[in-house]
């Protein structure tokens, strides 16, 4: 295939972007207005972007287990489900100050606006109810309606349930010392105001009874948490940009190498926060970090910009007005930078909103809102970067960026000529791979909401208090829809949900397993004077009737709302698991799963699993299905760009190369560090893709020049790495230090970010600035080193390259063989 050559386009491309800087640095007022006028309209949106966490709004709503969790909410509520864990410090709850502890609370939390009424379970709500066999068939009373006065009342309580303890389930712990309320608020009550209300309930009681300890956790309270550290992402932002200013006075050491960048990134998380709030998408624990991640990327960029910019400003020595001289540098930087310019911010936005394909809403807004504020970026550079820098003073004369960067940055790629030191690249590339891929093996999913919060936060302390001692809050539903009424009065039915209760207790992680089957069988029992032999399902469909018949006349029909509705439709095993963690999650839907193919359950009935457990499920396999989508699509769109701006379709392969070592590394680091592939580390290879195509894009457009003026693949190679290898270098310390600027955060999740995003960074920089160039000189692609463009004698050199193929033969200057050199 012939090798491309210098494409008019292109040089029309070049001359339009040269037309245009000079536009743009005639005009640099009236650009700079224009800028500050759409940022004060779009920072006024900005302003409207809200700060708060929605749980459910970030579940994948398609997936099976999260419908069937709409349903069930439905028609049994569970929402917004807390709990209250009481504690003894000394001695057992069995005591009558306990009791009366735990009465008052009950009766206090049933009176707290929003509780829904009916929702609040404990061993002292009028649910809990005694069912006992007497001589004329069962009786039912609340076990604790008031609290005992003396040791015989605390032990008749205790007594009444120990005998019901298979209907009601841990409300007190085996060894007596904890207890549990359970309530839900109604749907419209915030996670803040459920929070305050509850908290003020536990302040008061605490100073009333210091011998027993209070713990809170729940929904509302794990949505809280997630809130206020979504709220601290200002100050976040605040040492991010502080960090970014510093690397770059240390990078440039001027003021204006400073303030030219870190302005592009302010403005860019202004304009993209701005977009967010026209679009009335909300902030929250996932998505509070997209300004670092914009404010990084826009200064990352505008920095390639400035070297850029820097270096034609000292080619351009000769003209003596400095004014002129700095205007011309920035039109000359533009001419030669604006079409990568253009390629490698689209690359990266595209690598961002490609997160989109994901099913869940907060990843989706991370990864759009993100593409635009790269694209804000790249509008900033082409518009504020020139004309901020035409207004500002010239640099003083004879400045020099780091010269030992660039002295062994181009000693490197000089020694990159000799087949030896390209054969340690290409092994140390292997041994990073290999090593990447055995560590990914351990990668675990897991979206435990309860481990993105510090050990002490109280929603998380209160968790662990409920799973160490009280059986767990985590549910997991099974939704048993008969499909008409009076369905679950079917003994075959019945004995099916009993046989399911008794394969989910066989399960490590099941804590509890409860349904109406519990119910039937403490009836019978009842019936026949408590005689053990009759804990079972009746046979007679009639005589279950009569049972619930019964209760009913003698109680309240409602006790039984948390197992089935009141038409005997439709019923709920209720499983409680003892953490949220994937592996305790997957091995009770494994065993529900499995155990309705062995023993299917009876015609018409319809199984559905939902509850908080499955839920986290379902985004763990939508976070799986939707990462290697993801990842496809993102090295597919690199892959086009990159050949069609350089001009072959080689040319996609070779930029797409170290950006899958990158990713693997990516993965290969999740496993090395015990990190697990969740809602925040899914969107770090995305990243890594559409930063490290930057990288990669850059260097190769650079490379190309530098053949071009020099005609020598070494020393072009050696000239690329110095000049956009040492901006890569730069923007690849930017993005790290911003981002490292989160290990003080108590949030697991930016703690992750604070060492996956610097290590990805260093990756994907790395392997740009080493595979790359290997790879440059060991395959000598037409697309690069076709021939000498636009230099004088260039049409010798390309008359002097083979006219079939798509690599050429090394050349030195003279333009003999350098393959011995």
């Amino acid at each position: 295939m012939p090798g491309p050559r210098l494409a008019p386009q292109g040089l029309a491309m070049e001359a339009a972007l040269g037309r245009y800087f000079a536009w743009v640095t005639r005009r640099p007022k009236r650009i700079l207005l224009a800028c500050a006028g759409i940022t004060a309209i779009l920072a006024a949106a900005a302003l409207r972007v809200r700060v708060y966490v929605d749980i459910d709004a970030n579940l994948p709503a398609s997936h099976p287990y999260v419908q069937a969790d709409r349903e069930i909410q439905a028609d049994f509520g569970g929402r917004n489900i807390m709990a209250i864990a009481i504690r003894s410090r000394r001695g057992s709850m069995w005591s009558p100050e306990g009791l009366a502890l735990l009465v008052r609370l009950t009766r206090d939390v049933s009176a707290l606006p929003g509780v829904v009424a009916g929702s609040v379970f404990s061993l002292a709500s009028p649910k809990a109810k005694d069912i006992r066999g007497t001589e004329e068939g069962f009786e039912v009373r609340p076990i604790l309606a008031e609290p005992p006065t003396d040791a015989a009342g605390v032990e008749a309580v205790r007594a009444a349930f120990e005998r019901n303890r298979s209907t009601l389930g841990p409300l007190v712990a085996d060894d007596g010392r904890a207890a549990a309320v359970f309530f839900e608020f109604a749907e419209g009550v915030r996670d803040d105001e459920a929070h305050r209300r509850v908290g003020a309930l536990l302040e008061r009681l605490r100073g009333q009874a210091p011998g027993f300890a209070l713990f809170v956790t729940g929904r509302p309270m794990f949505g809280y948490a997630f809130t206020q550290h979504a709220r601290r992402a200002e100050q976040s932002f605040l040492l991010a940009a502080a960090a970014v200013m510093a690397t770059l006075w240390l990078s440039f050491g001027s003021l204006q190498g400073m303030l030219v960048p870190i302005g592009t990134g302010l403005l860019s998380t202004v304009w993209g926060l701005g977009m967010m709030g026209l679009a009335g998408v909300h902030m929250d624990g996932w998505n509070a970090v997209t300004p670092v991640l914009i404010l990084a990327i826009a200064a990352g960029h505008s920095v390639q910009i400035l070297k850029r910019y820097y270096e034609e400003y000292a080619r351009l020595a000769a003209i003596p007005d400095l004014r002129e001289r700095s205007r011309r540098a920035v039109v000359e930087s533009g001419r030669r930078t604006g079409l990568v310019m253009l390629v490698a911010g689209s690359v990266a936005a595209g690598g961002f909103a490609s997160l989109a394909v994901f099913g869940i809403p907060t990843i989706r807004d991370f990864g759009v809102f993100t593409a635009l504020g790269v694209l804000s970026a790249v509008v900033l550079e082409m518009t504020f970067v020139p004309a901020a820098r035409t207004r500002l003073p010239p640099p003083r004369p004879g400045r020099r960026l780091g010269a030992r960067i660039d002295r062994g940055l181009d000693a490197f790629g000089r020694a990159l000529r000799r087949p030896a030191w390209r054969i340690g690249v290409y092994a140390a590339t292997a041994a990073v791979l290999a090593a990447s891929l055995l560590f990914a093996t351990r990668i675990e999913i897991n979206n435990s909401i309860r481990d993105y919060l510090a050990p002490d936060d109280p929603a998380r302390v209160g968790s662990e208090v409920l799973e160490r001692e009280l059986g767990g809050i985590v549910p997991c539903f099974v939704l048993v829809d008969g499909g008409k009424e009076n369905a679950l009065l079917d003994p075959a039915l019945l004995g099916w949900m009993a046989a399911l209760e008794n394969e989910l207790r066989r399960v490590e992680s099941v804590r509890l397993a409860l349904s109406l089957a519990d119910v039937v069988r403490r009836l019978h029992q009842a019936m026949h004077g408590d005689d053990p032999a009759y804990d079972r399902i009746p046979e007679s469909r009639n005589l279950i009737a009569q049972y619930l018949l019964l209760y009913a006349m003698s109680a309240d029909p409602e006790d039984f709302s948390r197992f089935v509705t009141a038409d005997y439709s439709r019923g709920l095993v209720r499983a409680t698991l003892r953490s949220d963690q994937s592996r305790d999650v997957e091995a009770a839907v494994a065993a529900i799963e499995g155990f309705a193919r062995r023993v299917p359950p009876p015609a018409a009935v319809r199984l559905r699993i939902g509850g908080s457990g499955p839920i986290s499920l379902a985004v763990d396999r939508t976070l799986t299905e939707g990462k290697l989508l993801n990842i496809a699509l993102v090295l597919l769109m690199v892959y086009v760009l990159s050949s069609v701006v350089l001009g072959s379709p080689f040319a996609g392969a070779f930029v797409v190369l170290p950006l899958i070592v990158a990713v693997v590394a990516n993965f290969g680091a999740l496993g090395a560090l015990g990190l697990w592939l969740n809602m925040g580390t899914a969107t770090i290879a995305a990243m890594a893709v559409g930063i490290g195509a930057d990288y990669a894009i850059y260097f190769a457009y650079r490379l190309r020049e530098e053949y071009a003026r020099l005609g020598d693949e070494g020393a072009a190679v050696g000239a690329a790495l110095a000049t956009s290898g040492k901006a890569v270098f730069f923007v690849a310390v930017a993005i790290s230090v911003g981002y490292g600027t989160l290990a003080a955060s108590t949030f697991y999740l930016n703690r992750v970010l604070a060492r996956l995003v610097p290590l990805t960074m260093a990756v994907s920089a790395l392997v740009a600035l080493t595979l790359l160039p290997a790879s440059f000189l060991e395959v000598r692609p037409r697309f690069v080193f076709a021939r000498r463009w636009g230099a004088p004698g260039a049409r010798a050199v390309a008359r002097g390259a083979p006219r079939k193929g798509w690599c050429r033969p090394a050349s030195n200057p003279a333009g003999g063989s350098a393959r011995n050199a």
